[in-house]
């Protein structure tokens, strides 16, 4: 992993970046690029994909059923009477998210009126189909509730998809108080890593043309 957490944003986003299957970096303003190597076939016959994700307080890690930390989230400190209006509306937005995400791998819905209205959205990996979405999209709604009981506001990521909800309107806004990093071992992974590092660089130097 690249930190930069101790130079401002527009230097790390020029850094050269290190030969390995993870790269990661982070800025001091809580903004991070990251790609990751997947599984997986493209036409040219790389067994490999590289994937990236950028995301915006750090994540507490949620062991998997198989004992692998593929699950993370950050919840609010801030928390709602259980059987509260907030549980009816958090309850029927995770429904709606879980139903309807799967189709196009991307949703956002609002429901309740205020004060107690709650604003959610799901992302798919894009490389998913819809039943592995919809399955993503279950364990996601489930974490939120175990893991966020009564917050108001909470971020759950799993491996191929990641889900939001807050008291506040989230659609369209850049939240930079959420940040999720993970680790994994792959194969092949100096071939796919080079392949990477031109990715990476037309992306830093894409995000510092736009800032």
């Amino acid at each position: 992993m690249l930190d930069c957490s101790i130079i401002p944003l527009h230097q790390c986003l020029t850094v050269p970046l290190l030969h390995y299957p993870i790269f990661t970096l982070t800025g001091h303003d809580q903004c991070s690029i990251r790609g990751e190597v997947w599984g997986g076939r493209n036409h040219l016959g790389i067994h490999q994909q590289l994937l990236l994700f950028s995301s915006f307080t750090t994540a507490k890690f949620i062991a998997s059923p198989s004992g692998l930390t593929d699950a993370g989230y950050t919840c609010s400190t801030d928390n709602f009477t259980t059987n509260s209006p907030f549980t009816t509306n958090l309850n029927s937005l995770l429904a709606s998210l879980q139903a309807k995400a799967p189709s196009t791998g991307l949703y956002k819905d609002s429901v309740g009126q205020n004060p107690y209205q709650l604003y959610g959205v799901l992302q798919c990996r894009g490389d998913l189909s819809s039943k592995d979405c919809a399955s993503c999209a279950k364990n996601g709604a489930r974490e939120a509730l175990q893991s966020c009981t009564n917050s108001t506001w909470g971020n759950v990521w799993l491996q191929t998809c990641s889900l939001h909800y807050s008291t506040e309107n989230l659609f369209g806004v850049l939240d930079r108080n959420a940040t999720m990093i993970t680790f994994d071992q792959v194969p092949d992974a100096e071939d796919v890593s080079l392949k990477g590092l031109e990715l990476m660089d037309k992306l830093a130097s894409s995000a510092l043309t736009s800032l």
